[in-house]
């Protein structure tokens, strides 16, 4: 079923890092019902539906990574101490 927001987001830059572009998009599994011999099969499969980009400059980067960090302190959690478990990545 196709999720009502986004959920994932992709950060690329350019080669001067001068500029970024955020990507968002929805990923779910499509379902294809067929009927073959009289059994109905599901034939299912990721999607990726890419919803909008946004092209930041330096001011829109530090806006964006500010806004960000302020929310995340505000949730009490303290990036220094935090550990991506569902990866194993420190931050």
């Amino acid at each position: 079923m196709r999720p009502i927001y986004c959920n994932t987001f992709n950060v690329t830059f350019n080669k001067s890092r001068s500029q970024a572009v955020i990507c968002f998009a929805q990923i779910y599994t499509a379902h294809n019902y067929s009927m073959k011999s009289g059994v109905l099969t599901d034939v299912s499969g990721k999607v990726a539906e890419e919803v909008a980009c946004i092209l930041l400059d330096h001011d829109g980067i530090l806006a964006i990574a500010q806004m960000m960090n302020k929310a995340i302190s505000d949730w009490g959690i303290d990036l220094d101490d935090y550990e991506d478990r569902s990866l194993g990545l420190a931050l």
